[in-house]
């Protein structure tokens, strides 16, 4: 079994959010003492949660595709040759494996999917705390 490259642009943007959300968790009695920064907190830890499980699947299944495909690698020289390939099930993996721009891209779409979803979560934290004013 030869070493597998791990994808450190999806791991450590994925480490990140959970860091984060670990200092929310700590820091949780500044946020409550204000305000609004209930809502805000709340809006944090869903956006960070979030994109985290959305990079942290990317990396996940990108070393999964690294793994299987290794199964096919005959010859253990990390090349796949024409003889090697030759299964349906390994040539679908290899395409997977190369068409990863949506794995790659997983940083900014997971922040931009996280954002619209803790937004409104954001909104309505807000609208309900002034709302019960």
């Amino acid at each position: 079994m030869d070493i597998i490259t791990i994808p450190y642009h999806l791991i450590l943007p994925s480490i990140i959010g959970l860091l984060i959300i670990g200092l929310l968790i700590i820091f949780k009695k500044r946020f409550w003492t204000k305000t609004y920064c209930k809502s805000l907190w709340f809006s944090a830890c869903v956006f960070f949660g979030l994109y985290s499980i959305i990079v942290g699947y990317a990396a996940y299944e990108d070393i999964w595709l690294h793994l299987e495909l290794e199964k096919y690698d005959l010859n253990n020289n990390l090349f796949f040759d024409g003889e090697e390939c030759t299964n349906e099930h390994c040539t679908e993996l290899m395409k997977k494996l190369v068409n990863d721009t949506g794995r790659n891209l997983s940083v900014f779409t997971g922040g931009i999917k996280a954002l619209v979803i803790a937004i409104p979560i954001l909104l309505v934290g807000v609208a309900t705390e002034r709302l019960t004013k």
